[in-house]
């Protein structure tokens, strides 16, 4: 009952930075807690009795998180392997790529990608298994979590409020809409003298409809520079591969969302 008592209002904290989730919980062992950032919502619980801690980075309108696990340090080198996210004993997506890295610090992050309808699921089925034949196997419960992503997906109703969306329109999305790919990618080139870095980040409010199209787009905060702004929404639209927002029912329905930061543009 007191952890129950503990999420009715949920701990709300201010972070300089989403890297700041891959510092570990914050938050007393065995009750979750939201942290707020500037760009996404962190949602940490720490294990009690030596289970691992846990923690669930999200951003709204984007359609990829990240999925944090917190251990013990061992002193092995950071690695990438591939292995197996299991999600109430189903194991969506095959294999998948997992990150190990130890801070300086006294645990170990392993961390993966997840997608949003990963996410639900997890609220749904409250237990997750990250194993690999390369080690780690780490199983967790996860109690009270259906809740705990309500908070979760409070915090990313009010990060959209802050850009402009109206809070009570995006409480009728059950799943916002987002990009199918990183929308940063299409001002970015491998070629580094083909793309100048922005001084003023650029972002945008875009209206998508309910068959994925976008149909509007107002730039909420301009780069000052003339024609980057003038150039951006024509880039989203004819490169943006974009999927509705879902209500409850399940129904595609019209909606809106915003555009990460963008701090780069390709040149004329």
């Amino acid at each position: 009952m007191k952890e129950a008592a503990y999420l009715v209002g949920a701990l709300l904290v201010t972070v300089g930075s989403g890297a700041e989730a891959a510092k570990g919980p914050r938050v007393p062992p065995g009750q979750w807690a939201v942290e707020y950032a500037k760009e996404d919502c962190v949602l940490s619980r720490d294990g009690l009795s030596g289970e691992p801690g846990v923690a669930f980075r999200t951003r709204p309108f984007l359609d990829e998180h990240n999925l944090f696990f917190y251990v013990p340090r061992t002193g092995e080198k950071d690695r990438w392997i591939k292995g197996r996210l299991t999600i109430g004993g189903d194991a969506p997506g095959g294999e998948r790529w997992i990150r190990i890295e130890e801070p300086r610090r006294a645990y170990k992050s392993i961390s993966t990608r997840i997608s949003t309808a990963e996410l639900v699921k997890i609220g749904v089925m409250h237990s997750i298994r990250l194993s690999s034949a390369d080690r780690p196997d780490l199983a967790i419960t996860l109690p009270m979590v259906a809740k705990a992503m309500s908070a979760l997906r409070r915090c990313e109703v009010d990060l959209a409020g802050k850009w402009g969306i109206d809070p009570v329109e995006m409480n009728g999305w059950a799943r916002t809409a987002h990009s199918e790919t990183d929308l940063r990618s299409m001002f970015w080139s491998e070629d580094r003298s083909s793309v100048g870095m922005l001084r003023s980040p650029v972002r945008a409010v875009l209206d998508i409809d309910a068959k994925g199209t976008l149909v509007g787009c107002t730039i909420v905060q301009s780069s000052r520079v003339a024609w980057v702004d003038a150039r951006f929404c024509d880039t989203l639209r004819k490169e943006g591969k974009f999927r509705p927002a879902i209500d409850f029912n399940g129904k595609p329905v019209k909606s809106k969302m915003v555009t990460p930061l963008i701090t780069s543009a390709r040149l004329r």
